[in-house]
């Protein structure tokens, strides 16, 4: 079972891992939640600096999936399926820059809806 559908259909959050936070506290996960944005954020930051680079070297590939693997582990904790699945991909990934692009975008787009989705769940707890 899978709480929380973004516009796509996609699954965001899994329902057992919310449950599993619920049993720790609303403050406790208010923290946690907060710690985990601010984690993302950071490992997106370090993506959007090699956006708009072109010819990405061993080490630009090497700091992006340094970023990949840090964000995977965040959005694990949180039961976060499908960015969990993006950031695994972005760190076998081999360093084709228009499927960089690609990848920034989508774990942008999944972790507004993954936050989103937190929020929510704070709000009703």
């Amino acid at each position: 079972m899978v709480h929380g559908i973004n516009h796509s259909g996609r699954g965001l959050i899994r329902s057992e891992t919310l449950e599993e936070l619920e049993e720790l506290g609303p403050d406790l996960v208010a923290k946690m939640t907060g710690a985990f944005e601010r984690e993302a954020e950071g490992c997106l930051a370090e993506l959007r600096k090699w956006r708009n680079h072109s010819g990405l070297d061993s080490i630009a590939i090497q700091e992006i999936q340094r970023a990949a693997h840090k964000l995977k582990g965040a959005a694990g904790s949180f039961g976060a399926i499908r960015l969990h699945q993006i950031c695994l991909d972005l760190e076998i990934w081999s360093g084709n820059d228009e499927a960089f692009q690609g990848f920034e975008e989508a774990l942008e787009e999944e972790f507004r809806a993954v936050v989103s989705a937190l929020h929510r769940h704070l709000q009703r707890s």
